[in-house]
């Protein structure tokens, strides 16, 4: 998982540029004695919500990577069109990319955040599989 999540991350380091913070998603946004988060942000996190034995020591794995892109909300907001695009800007970098662990990256959803603290959240979630040894 920390390869995944540093590559995934790394990626939007150098693909995002409108972005303040790519960090781990720990919660910082529901923690109100958290640091306070340079904005805008993406917070990602990885899961294998699936794995399956191939052999004894080989598992093939599915992935899903999720990315919270997380911005002032109005009227805060500096110019929403602009924060709204880093949505696109996110899948850009990450639709279809590879490494050499996972598979393409493919988006599986784009969901709004209910909140009512004065932030914008968006979930991207992207899936992939992989197979990982022992």
């Amino acid at each position: 998982m920390e390869e995944i999540y540093r590559n995934v991350s790394a990626r939007l380091r150098t693909r995002v540029l409108g972005l303040e913070t790519v960090a781990l998603d720990c919660g910082q946004t529901e923690n109100p004695s958290a640091p306070a988060l340079a904005l805008p942000a993406a917070l990602v996190d990885v899961s294998y919500p699936e794995c399956s034995d191939i052999t004894c020591l080989v598992q093939q794995c599915r992935v899903s990577i999720s990315v919270r892109v997380v911005f002032r909300g109005a009227p805060e907001a500096a110019d929403p069109a602009a924060e709204l695009s880093l949505l696109e800007d996110v899948h850009n970098a990450l639709q279809g990319w590879t490494d050499d662990t996972l598979s393409c990256l493919s988006r599986t959803s784009v969901v709004p955040e209910s909140r009512h603290d004065g932030l914008k959240a968006y979930r991207l979630e992207f899936g992939t599989a992989f197979e990982e040894e022992e």
